[in-house]
């Protein structure tokens, strides 16, 4: 399994630091794919769990950044639908604590998108019940200043950590 952050490309260093940083990688390893997903000790396993340096994105507007982070490689071999649902939530609250943290540690601030995905090798129902199945693992998009995830309008619960 490999995670990526893909940032743009005009973003504070800070950002590329903290998602291509050991801190950041150890969270993700034992986190989602050790806790969630179930793999014993994935950071002793090098080879097949891993998380890459970001890759780099165009920007488009100033002082306007997105953070992709993805999971591939994901077997989905006996692993229940509610795995993946743990995964998806824990590596968004991961990215969004590194991503504030990170935006606290540069001068200028700045506000930056924060969306996680998670790409299996088969199909799993995307609620309980519902009948609906995919192989792409969504999380919402969340936007993030140093200050911490913004609430929007649209949305009923606090932000993570809250």
């Amino acid at each position: 399994m490999k995670c990526k952050a893909a940032i743009s490309d005009e973003a504070p260093r800070e950002l590329f630091a903290t998602f291509g940083g050991a801190p950041f990688a150890r969270e993700v390893l034992d986190s989602v794919i050790g806790d969630a997903l179930g793999v014993e000790n994935p950071t002793g396993s090098p080879g097949e769990y891993y998380v890459q340096h970001p890759d780099k994105t165009v920007t488009v507007e100033d002082d306007v950044w997105g953070i992709e982070v993805r999971l591939t490689g994901v077997s989905r071999g006996s692993r229940k639908a509610a795995q993946f649902h743990r995964a998806i939530d824990a590596l968004e609250a991961i990215c969004i604590e590194h991503a504030v943290a990170a935006l606290a540690d540069t001068r200028d601030g700045g506000r930056a998108q924060v969306f996680c995905v998670i790409m299996l090798d088969g199909d799993i129902e995307t609620a309980p019940g519902s009948g609906v199945y995919t192989n792409v693992i969504e999380s919402k998009a969340v936007w993030v200043t140093h200050e911490g995830p913004e609430q929007t309008d649209d949305e009923d619960s606090a932000p993570a950590g809250d």
